[in-house]
């Protein structure tokens, strides 16, 4: 009886402290007692257990694999969370060599950028050049 109890208190006082790290509102929870009387009739052939023995130790049985079911449950939640900071830490590392290729992709493009800007700046001197060598060409030509 004492074992019983025993493990539910402690159930429940790791449910607690679950909430208490999850920041979830601690809910009422309905403590079931569970009295394990030990009765046995006397027959010719030696003590046999009562029903009502039977019965309540069922119980217990019953109500100390649902806790244990539930332990590992939270158990279960609780590694997955330990596995998320890892994932997070890969997504960080991908979205990092992103940066980074887009960074240098902007580097890429500025360089591209100037020497389209040098080479259009060459062409525009050139042609101004040309402009300038066809207006002397017109001036030197005689006028009709």
């Amino acid at each position: 009886m004492a074992c019983v109890q025993y493990a539910k208190d402690l159930y429940l006082k790791f449910l607690k402290h679950l909430k208490e790290a999850d920041g979830l509102e601690e809910k009422k929870e309905e403590q079931e007692r569970i009295v394990i009387e030990l009765k046995y009739l006397e027959t010719p052939k030696g003590r046999v257990p009562t029903y009502e023995f039977a019965r309540s130790l069922l119980k217990a049985i019953e109500i100390l694999d649902d806790v244990t079911a539930n332990i590992e449950e939270k158990l279960v939640k609780l590694e997955e969370r330990k596995e998320m900071p890892q994932n997070i830490e890969e997504l960080q590392e991908r979205l990092n060599a992103v940066e980074n290729a887009i960074k240098e992709l902007e580097k890429k493009i500025e360089l591209d950028l100037s020497e389209i800007l040098d080479r259009l700046s060459t062409l525009t001197d050139a042609f101004n050049e040309l402009v300038e060598r066809v207006q002397k060409l017109e001036e030197s030509l005689p006028k009709d």
